[in-house]
Parts: structure tokens; sequence; C-alpha cells
């Protein structure tokens, strides 16, 4: 299909789309657009069952992509969106029965790696990030020079991140990893003790990395930090942890 400039696939079955994607190539497609459902008892392949093996010469959108966002918003959805400056392509699943998905764990390594080869500059994880290794992590951050924003969603995942991030530039031969990083959100779903608003080993892990990071001269210039569960926080421990922060952080908002 050299010559398919829009590629629409909506509300067919899941595994019926796989069958379909994973037998044409759309190289030339600007709009690809793959909403599909899973009905069934049991858990069910996400986005990373729908994609071709060889999602490179799928669509070239996988090594142009400027605007990425991967991730499990709900239990129930998967979705995978990417865009530059001429495509776009946006691919869901939605489960209509059981509300789980069957690899969520390999989907977020597995979704993450196939962006590598693109000059992303804003990644958006939208939820489950706690389920990416630092292995990954790591990869990511010396694959993506060109990262100026980072949003990331998901539970107890924050510090094993930003230990990936000072080890990418330690271990990489003396360059600095995403140097032009600039902007990180962060949404925290973890169910923590009120009495417990950062637990002190992934805190520390998040300030060693943002102390490194500015020690070098690369300083992010906002960070921010919310909890789904702000109404347990305790907001006079806010301050303190904010006070840290923002001596490292031109911008600090924390909404715990």
């Amino acid at each position: 299909m050299s010559r398919l400039r829009t590629l629409q696939l909506t509300t067919v079955r899941s595994s019926l789309g796989a069958q379909i994607l994973a037998h044409i190539r759309v190289p030339k497609a600007t709009h690809i657009n793959v909403h599909t459902y899973a009905h069934s008892d049991q858990p069910q392949p996400s986005v990373w069952g729908l994609l071709p093996k060889n999602v490179a010469s799928f669509s070239p959108i996988f090594s142009t992509a400027t605007s990425v966002t991967v991730g499990f918003p709900e239990s129930y959805r998967c979705e995978v969106v990417a865009q530059s400056a001429t495509h776009r392509l946006s691919m869901r699943v939605f489960l209509k029965r059981c509300p789980l998905f069957s690899d969520t764990r390999e989907a977020m390594e597995g979704f993450l790696k196939m962006f590598t080869d693109a000059p992303v500059r804003r990644l958006t994880v939208t939820g489950a990030a706690q389920y990416v290794s630092g292995a990954t992590w790591e990869h990511v951050f010396r694959s993506l020079p060109t990262l100026k924003h980072l949003d990331l969603t998901g539970e107890n995942y924050y510090g094993s991140i930003f230990a990936a991030l000072r080890s990418a530039s330690e271990h990489g031969g003396g360059t600095m990893c995403c140097p032009n990083l600039s902007t990180v959100s962060l949404l925290d779903q973890s169910h923590y003790d009120e009495h417990d608003v950062f637990p002190k080993v992934p805190f520390d892990q998040l300030l060693d990395a943002l102390r490194w990071r500015v020690e070098r001269g690369n300083g992010l210039k906002k960070l921010k930090i919310r909890s789904r569960y702000s109404r347990w926080r305790i907001k006079v421990r806010c301050k303190k942890y904010a006070v840290a922060l923002k001596s490292l952080v031109s911008e600090v908002e924390l909404m715990m």
C-alpha cells in the first residue's frame, strides 16, 4: 500500500487488527489511526500485540517522531501516539470485559525501545511507568539526545528512573545524556502511608540525580510532582521536600 496517505482502522477486534497490520506497509501514510477492542473474559494483548514485528518498515513515524505518548492510562486501555511535523500515528486497545492486559510489562519495555532512533523531544508515559526496567531507561536516555520534556505516570517508579538518568551519563563515556532535558513532570499513583510523603530511598535517588546534573551544568528548569492521592499527604512535610528540590531546580511544583 505504497500510495496510501491515511489509514483508518477503528471499532474492530484487536485480533483482526493485528492480522491486517501484519500484512501491510504504509510508508507514505501521514495519518494512521488504529483503535481496536478486545471482548473476552481473559486478559488480552495490548497495542504491543497489534504492532507488526518490523515497525520500521511499517511506517517512518518510528524513526521521525518528535513527540511520543505511550502507556496504560487505565487498566482497560492502552495507547501509543506518535507525531512529527508531517506524520501522526494513534493506536489504542480497549478491553470491554476483563480489565487486564496480558502483556503490560513486555509492552512498556517494547514501547520505549521502539522510538530510540527518532529525534524525540517530548516523551509521555500515561501509566505503568513502574514496569520499565532501569536498564531500559538507561538505554532510552542514551538514545534520545534531543529529549527536552519528560512526563511520567506510575507507581513507585521515580527513584529508579532518576537513578537510571544519572547512571546513563556516568557510564556513557563522559557524554551527558539528554543534555537538553529541561522539564520533568511526575504523577505518582502510589498508596503511601500518610506519614511518608516521599519514601527516603527514591527521594534520595531523585536528589542525587538532580544534584549531579546541576554540578555539570545541566540542571532542570522545571520539576512538577503530583500525587493522585494528595488528600492523604501531610502538607508540612511537603514544604521540607520542596526546599531541598528548589535548591536544585529553578521552578518546583509539588501537589502532594
